[in-house]
């Protein structure tokens, strides 16, 4: 069954004055005042890219010290990370902490930032309301050009079961499932907002559904968002790590870079392929350029879940399915904040 011509002149009707809003060319219409004034506490992020990993993504201010929040990514560990502002200003930021049962990252930029979004006044999304979520899918948008803005309806809200490539995604938490395209490159870390501006959630990083190894188009809800950035969520998980069984060579210091010296027989490490030196590049999505990088990406892994681990082993690259183990004790380490 073919849809009818009045859906696809409807369809394409929304999809052009959508675009009109996103491009600042409508001036006078239901949501170019929402819009505008959302994109304004938006900002777009910059930082590395290794292999096919894409070095870009939106993020939302949320308050007026320069804490903004975005998605989890490799693009992360760049010693450069840079965002942008609405007004084409450019800043580096700090990552301040990461959590990834939520996959989203706190950073922090020094300057002051008065027009943000209030995340204690975020609403509950409802099936069948608009939504308009403001992103910068493919890197449409450079210095002070204005983010990308899709119109959609929000179906449910449930609890995921999702996977990024061959890696199994911890999200344990409620999200926002959204009758729009903003599983794209880019489009992550960008705001979730209603009609009337309240905002609902920040656009999720490009996951795939197991069942039918689908894009999903999702946002962390505000709540969640809140209690991530209050700390809730990293209080209740900190102090835990876990087994993977390798020992680096370290004797040149924590800054040296991550060769591997031991690697235990029966080990996750070991059962994956894992051998005596090669270099870890990146664990999951977090770039590996030091020892330290490594204690931290360890941090970040869970009991039993899936993660890919990229080694150059001589002059090779190789990715290797990794499961952790046990869990053991240990004090975790938040990144340093700006003074």
């Amino acid at each position: 069954m073919y849809p009818s011509k009045k859906i696809i002149l409807l369809t394409l009707i929304v999809f052009f004055y959508v675009t009109l809003i996103s491009h600042g060319k409508e001036k006078n219409n239901l949501f170019s005042k929402v819009f505008n004034e959302s994109e304004a506490k938006c900002v777009k992020v910059y930082g590395g890219t290794l292999g096919t990993e894409h070095g870009y993504a939106a993020g939302m201010i949320i308050s007026p010290d320069g804490h903004i929040i975005t998605a989890l990514g490799m693009f992360l560990s760049s010693k450069k990370l840079r965002v942008v502002l609405n007004t084409g200003d450019v800043f580096y930021a700090k990552v301040i902490r990461r959590d990834r049962a939520l996959q989203v990252a706190l950073l922090k930029i020094a300057f002051k930032t008065p027009n943000y979004f209030n995340l204690k006044n975020s609403v509950v999304a409802k099936p069948s309301e608009w939504a308009l979520a403001i992103g910068n899918p493919f890197k449409v948008a450079d210095g002070k050009e204005k983010l990308s803005l899709n119109l959609g309806v929000v179906t449910m809200i449930t609890k995921l079961e999702v996977k990024r490539r061959a890696q199994d995604v911890i999200y344990n938490a409620e999200a926002i499932l959204i009758d729009s395209i903003t599983g794209n490159p880019g489009s992550q870390g960008g705001a979730l907002v209603t009609i009337n501006g309240n905002v609902l959630g920040m656009i999720g990083k490009v996951l795939e559904y197991k069942g039918t190894n689908t894009r999903i188009n999702y946002a962390v809800p505000g709540k969640l968002l809140q209690d991530f950035f209050d700390g809730k969520i990293k209080k209740a998980n900190n102090k835990l790590t876990v087994y993977i069984g390798i020992q680096l060579f370290s004797i040149s210091g924590r800054k040296a870079p991550a060769f591997i010296d031991r690697v235990d027989i029966g080990s996750p490490a070991f059962l994956s392929g894992l051998k005596k030196d090669d270099l870890i590049v990146s664990i999951g999505d977090i770039k590996i350029a030091t020892c330290l990088d490594y204690d931290k990406a360890i941090k970040e892994l869970s009991k039993g879940v899936k993660v890919q681990v990229l080694i150059r082993r001589k002059d090779n690259f190789y990715k290797l399915s990794l499961v952790p183990s046990e869990i053991k004790i240990e004090e975790e380490e938040e990144d340093e904040d700006f003074d």
